[in-house]
């Protein structure tokens, strides 16, 4: 858990960001853990349908669909710039299990996000 100070700062912070009336959002803060991520905090507010009004909240599902595939490179490419990932190196340097994979492929092909699979939104 926060301290009861922080989390009314973030509280705070989502109140002033979004209107009860608005678009919502949905906000996680976890501790890493090698074995794994520990909620501290969970907070929500504004509406998940505008048309009925329906408020979001933590367990409100969302469709992230490929919006997280640029989350992930932006983070890859602040390793490439702090020197931890190559662009040109095979994914099994940094992912073992990932060894069985093509020797060709490489961090880059990878971020091209071509999986040769049909969208599922289109079928």
């Amino acid at each position: 858990m926060l301290p009861p100070k922080t989390a009314r700062a973030l509280e705070a912070i989502l109140a002033r960001t979004v209107g009860v009336d608005e678009p919502g959002i949905a906000v996680g803060v976890l501790k890493h853990d090698p074995k794994q991520g520990r909620l501290l905090w969970r907070g929500a507010r504004g509406l998940s349908n505008l048309e009925s009004h329906a408020p979001l909240s933590t367990r409100t599902p969302f469709r992230i669909c490929s919006i997280s595939k640029q989350f992930a490179c932006a983070l890859v490419m602040r390793e490439v710039a702090a020197g931890r990932i190559a662009l040109d190196a095979h994914p099994s340097r940094y992912l073992p299990w990932t060894k069985g994979m093509d020797r060709a492929l490489t961090i880059a092909h990878l971020m091209q996000n071509k999986s040769g699979l049909r969208d599922q939104w289109v079928l």
